[in-house]
């Protein structure tokens, strides 16, 4: 039996349907340099931060990965991560094969990846 909680990443192509997968369990909460879209709200569906703090942020050595998508920022931090498993919660983190690796070898015995396939086929169909 595991003494801490779990984390789950989702991995896989655009239309897979990770985000779906995801909506059905505790999602962490990771941080983002792009706007709001509507209806998202700070500290639920991302920890929004401009630019500069996230990059001092990355100079500080507050992220277990980050990505760059489409000019923006996204990264996971360890003090999230470090919260869920303290707690003994299970969460689920939809990401890139990337940042699966480095969640890996950060928490070998706390975390499984699941990548996620939809054949093209079903995507045009759906």
């Amino acid at each position: 039996m595991r003494e801490t909680g779990l984390i789950v990443v989702l991995v896989g192509p655009s239309g897979s349907g990770k985000t779906a997968v995801a909506e059905n369990f505790e999602k962490l909460t990771t941080c983002t340099t792009r706007d709001p879209r509507e209806g998202e709200i700070n500290g639920i569906h991302y920890n929004f931060f401009t630019h500069e703090k996230f990059v001092e942020m990355l100079h500080e050595n507050c992220f277990v990965e980050y990505s760059e998508y489409a000019g923006n920022l996204y990264g996971t931090r360890f003090e999230e991560l470090d919260k869920a498993l303290t707690a003994n919660k299970e969460v689920v983190i939809v990401m890139d094969v990337n940042g699966a690796k480095a969640i890996k070898e950060r928490y070998p015995n706390n975390s499984i990846s699941i990548f996620l396939d939809r054949n093209k086929y079903d995507l045009i169909m759906a």
